[in-house]
């Protein structure tokens, strides 16, 4: 596990002008809930939670200090970010406060590791399915991400969640029967592409086919108009 110490101050709730003012300040507005209490609103700085946090993944567990008071000190994980859709920039954050003595729930990236045999000896494709599994733990034994050891499996294996190696104190919530990745071996492969290329074939020609009605139709329209136009023209006398 990893932990970076945060630091945190206390914000005044109140119109968006103060939110506004503390983006302007590159602060970002974030809200901590602890558990059995009530929310409680805090800012922190954005450049430094950037560079503390830089290189870890989102559930790195951060030991969060209010108002610089260490007494006030509490062990947070990120619950959920809020960007801005144009630039990326994030906007608000909420924390999840952690207590050391219960376990909290959470989801942790799956690493690959080592080359896959069908990847090495037969030219397999390793594909990942699931990336991240739910796990149980206690706040200080979070791990950044489990490794997997993938250099056994053979083309056409798929990895399941079960094949996982126990890790101390960490109890695997997902699913056994969840598929991780598999090894696509590389005829597998060759036979998806006539099978895409049949299917656009197949796409193509119900394509000319509606349009072919349709500039029939369209060529019909001026024959038509042309024969009305003559059988009301009067004859010559």
């Amino acid at each position: 596990m990893s932990e970076v110490v945060l630091n945190a101050k206390t914000r005044k709730i109140g119109p968006h002008s103060i939110v506004t003012d503390l983006r302007n300040d590159n602060c970002v507005p974030i809200v901590l809930y602890k558990r059995g209490t009530e929310t409680v609103p805090l800012s922190i700085n954005l450049h430094e939670y950037e560079k503390a946090t830089k290189g870890h993944n989102r559930n790195l567990v951060v030991k969060m200090v209010i108002d610089g008071d260490e007494s006030r000190s509490i062990k947070a994980v990120v619950r959920d970010i809020q960007r801005d859709v144009v630039k990326g920039k994030i906007k608000h954050m909420d924390f999840l406060g952690l207590d050391d003595a219960r376990a909290v729930k959470i989801k942790v990236p799956v690493r690959f590791i080592g080359e896959a045999y069908g990847v090495k000896t037969e030219g397999g494709v390793l594909e990942h399915v699931l990336r991240k599994v739910e796990v149980s733990c206690l706040p200080d034994k979070v791990p950044e991400f489990i490794t997997f050891d993938v250099s056994e499996y053979k083309n056409g294996q798929a990895i399941y969640v079960r094949d996982m190696k126990p890790v101390d104190g960490i109890k695997v919530l997902t699913p056994g029967k969840s598929v991780l990745g598999c090894i696509k071996g590389a005829k597998s492969i060759e036979d998806e592409k006539p099978a895409a290329a049949a299917a656009d074939a197949a796409a193509t020609p119900a394509a000319g086919a509606a349009a072919a009605p349709a500039a029939g139709a369209a060529k019909a329209a001026p024959d038509a108009k042309a024969a009305a136009g003559a059988a009301k023209k009067p004859e010559k006398k």
